[in-house]
C-alpha cells in the first residue's frame, strides 16, 4: 500500500475530497511567496477539521525560529513540520521542548546523485521528501511542478520513511513509483488547475493512481 500526501491545500471542501479518496498526508503551507500561502490561524482552523483523519504538516521555506516557535505553542492540532532549507539543531530542540510530540520531515532538492544527504544527516528527522532542485528562475522552493531522474532513487539508501515529490501527476506517478522505489509520494502542483488551485477530479485521480500500482 501506497502512501500519498496532498500538500498546498487550502480548503475544507479539498480536504474531504483528499481523506475520502485515500490520502494520508495533507500539507498546508506557510510560506508568503507561494500562492497556496495559509496564516497560521487558517491553518489551524483546517488542522483542527483533520483532526486524526490524516497526518497534518506545515510547509516551511527557511522558517525563522520564532515561526517555529508561534507553530508550536499556537498550532497544537499539527502533526509536523516539513522544512525547505536549513533547519539547525538547536532549533529542532527548541520545537521539541513545546511540543515532544512534534514530527520534522527535511525537504532535500536533487537533480542527481551529489546531492544525496549523508545518512547521519536523515537520521535527524522523522521523514525526508526528495522533490526536484529548483531552477533559476523558479522562485519557490517546491511545488514548481519539476521532475527529477526518479531513477537515481532506485540505489540510494534512505535510514527513514521517504517521500517522492517533484512534478508527479495522475499520468506519470506510476512510472516514478516504478522507476524510483518511492512507498509514499507528495503532490501539489500536479492536482491543481491553476497555481493554488486544488482540483477534485485531479485529487481522486492522482490518488487511485497511487493505491492501484
Amino acid at each position: 500500500m501506497k502512501n500519498v500526501k496532498i500538500c498546498g491545500l487550502q480548503d475544507m471542501a479539498m480536504i474531504d475530497v483528499a481523506i475520502n479518496a485515500g490520502a494520508e498526508h495533507l500539507g498546508f503551507v506557510h510560506f508568503q511567496k507561494s500562492p497556496r500561502h495559509l496564516e497560521l490561524q487558517a491553518i489551524e482552523n483546517l488542522t483542527n477539521y483533520v483532526g486524526d483523519k490524516c497526518m497534518t504538516w506545515v510547509v516551511l521555506a527557511k522558517p525563522s525560529i520564532e515561526v517555529l516557535r508561534d507553530i508550536s505553542q499556537h498550532v497544537p492540532s499539527v502533526g509536523g513540520l516539513q522544512i525547505h532549507g536549513d533547519i539547525t539543531d538547536e532549533m529542532m530542540h527548541l520545537v521539541k521542548a513545546i511540543r515532544p510530540d512534534m514530527n520534522f520531515m527535511r525537504a532535500y532538492s536533487v537533480a542527481d546523485q551529489s546531492d544525496f544527504p549523508s545518512d547521519q544527516e536523515m537520521r535527524k528527522y522523522d521523514f525526508v521528501l526528495f522533490d526536484a532542485k529548483p531552477s533559476p528562475e523558479d522562485k519557490l522552493p517546491g511545488g514548481n511542478g519539476t521532475r527529477f531522474n526518479w531513477q537515481i532513487m532506485q540505489d540510494f539508501d534512505v535510514p527513514v520513511p521517504w517521500f517522492l515529490a517533484g512534478g508527479l501527476n495522475a499520468g506519470n506517478v506510476k512510472d516514478a513509483i516504478f522507476q524510483s522505489g518511492a512507498h509514499m509520494v507528495d503532490v501539489s502542483s500536479g492536482v491543481e488547475i491553476s497555481p493554488g488551485q486544488k482540483d477534485a477530479n485531479l485529487i481522486r485521480s492522482f490518488i487511485s493512481a497511487v493505491i492501484t500500482t
